[in-house]
Formats: C-alpha cells, sequence, structure tokens
C-alpha cells in the first residue's frame, strides 16, 4: 500500500481514537490502582513471564493500562499510540502511579528513528491492535527494525476468525470476510462495542482491516523472525446464556503469538 493512502487511513483513525479517549477520560484502570500494585494485565502469566529489566516496546498502546502493568512487572516501556489523547492519558497515569514510562504520540508506520535502532527486548500488542493496520508486511519490518538480535514479538490479540461471526440467536454464523486483508472496513459510528464507552456516545468513522492468521505469520517470517508459539483459545464470557458459551467455547476467540528475531531482513 502507497504512503499517501497509509497516512490517509492513519488520519481518520488518529481523530477518531482521540475522540474515543476524551469519552473514556480515566473511565479505564486508573493510575491510583497502578500505584496501589494493581495491574491491568497478568503479565506473569504471558509466555514471557519475567519481565524484569526487560526493555519493552509497546505499539498501540492506547492509554497505557498494559504498559503500564508491564511496568509493574519490572520492564522498562516505552508505549507509542496514534492519539495524543491516550497519550496524555498514559503520561498522567504514569506520573500518578509514580512508575517510569515512556510514551510516544505516533504512527506505528511512522515512528521516530531512535524506536528502529534494534534496541529493545521485546515488542509487545495486545486485544485489538492488528485491525487498524493497513499493511501487515511493512508492519512486521518495523517490528524487526525494533528489536535487538534475540529480541522477541509478544502478540495477544483477538482471533481474526472470531471479528467475522456474529450470533444469530441459534449459533455462530459468517457475517464478514476472513480474507479481507487491505480492503477497508470503513465504520461510520466507529468500532462498536469499546470498554469504557456507552451506546449513547457518539463516535467519529473509522477504518479497519482484516488479516487471516497465515498472512500475519508469512510476513513475521519474511521480515526475519522465527515462530516460538502459536496458541488459539476460545473466549470466556461468563455473562452470555449458558447454550451461546458452549458454542463460544468451540471457537477460536483469541491467540498469543511468539516469534524471536534471528536475522535481519532481506
Amino acid at each position: 500500500m502507497e504512503p499517501a493512502e497509509i497516512a490517509r487511513f492513519t488520519e481518520v483513525n488518529r481523530h477518531a481514537w482521540d475522540t474515543i479517549a476524551l469519552v473514556r477520560g480515566e473511565g479505564l484502570h486508573s493510575g491510583e490502582l497502578f500505584a496501589q500494585g494493581e495491574a491491568n494485565l497478568p503479565a506473569n502469566e504471558l509466555p514471557i513471564s519475567d519481565w524484569r529489566g526487560l526493555d519493552v516496546l509497546h505499539l498501540q498502546c492506547a492509554s497505557g493500562e498494559d504498559t503500564l502493568s508491564l511496568a509493574l512487572a519490572g520492564a522498562r516501556v516505552t508505549g507509542v499510540d496514534i492519539a495524543p489523547e491516550n497519550i496524555r492519558h498514559a503520561r498522567r497515569k504514569a506520573k500518578l502511579a509514580g512508575l517510569d514510562a515512556t510514551f510516544v504520540a505516533a504512527d506505528v508506520y511512522q515512528l521516530p528513528p531512535e524506536l528502529l535502532a534494534g534496541g529493545f527486548d521485546v515488542v509487545f500488542l495486545s486485544c485489538g491492535a492488528l485491525g487498524w493496520l493497513p499493511d501487515i508486511k511493512r508492519w512486521a519490518g518495523i517490528v524487526t527494525s525494533s528489536l535487538k538480535m534475540g529480541g522477541r514479538l509478544l502478540v495477544d490479540e483477538i482471533h481474526p476468525l472470531f471479528i467475522c461471526l456474529e450470533y444469530d440467536g441459534s449459533r455462530y454464523v459468517a457475517v464478514e470476510d476472513y480474507f479481507r486483508r487491505d480492503r477497508p472496513q470503513w465504520n461510520a459510528a466507529g468500532p462498536p462495542g469499546l470498554a469504557g464507552t456507552g451506546p449513547d456516545d457518539i463516535m467519529p468513522g473509522t477504518v479497519e482491516f482484516r488479516w487471516p492468521l497465515g498472512d500475519i505469520i508469512t510476513a513475521l517470517a519474511w521480515a526475519g523472525m522465527r515462530i516460538e508459539l502459536l496458541d488459539e483459545y476460545p473466549n470466556d464470557r461468563p455473562e452470555l446464556p449458558a447454550e451461546q458459551q458452549e458454542r463460544l467455547r468451540k471457537l477460536p476467540g483469541g491467540f498469543v503469538l511468539l516469534a524471536t528475531k534471528d536475522r535481519d531482513r532481506t
């Protein structure tokens, strides 16, 4: 995809996420909770369980809840997000919690040079990040450039198949194209069901993309990453009716991917 087209999508989503951040305010995990040592993310349950002393780059960090959870676990963290309002919230939470964390407002595709100098032990992405990327191959190259040799990428993400499904009252049916890839999906009222927002909140439009799991893995392999782990897991939604929960447990709801940089890009 051409840089000018990526920039156009970026600007649409930057505006949307600034608005979402204003609506959410401090409604997610607060700085006071971090100050009390209460993490948003159970870092010790991830495939990388010991974060002490690691230099971590968290891409698309939103307002920094998972980033600060890694800081609580002992990592030296840098969080990057497209929306300045998200970064403002993240910095305020870090200050309230007394946590040493760096937050940068930047597009993933236009990171500052110092973040692309191969200085990080881990690049981390958490749920809801990959669907905003218009060019998955270019993203994989950025990940590789950010990592030291032997550094690792850890992704904990919504499964792309699950995004295509909808419950019709008796079963889950496919309502979206799993192979949509870089064909933009325009959402006139923004992404539905975001934590910290309500049905009456007016959201600006967004544009999303859908990358099959094979595309993600292939892009990383081409970029110089060796896949160490791919673990798919079902959604756990105890608030749903029992029959729907039973059907949900038979479908992939998310995945965890761990990859190691073992060569420079060709």
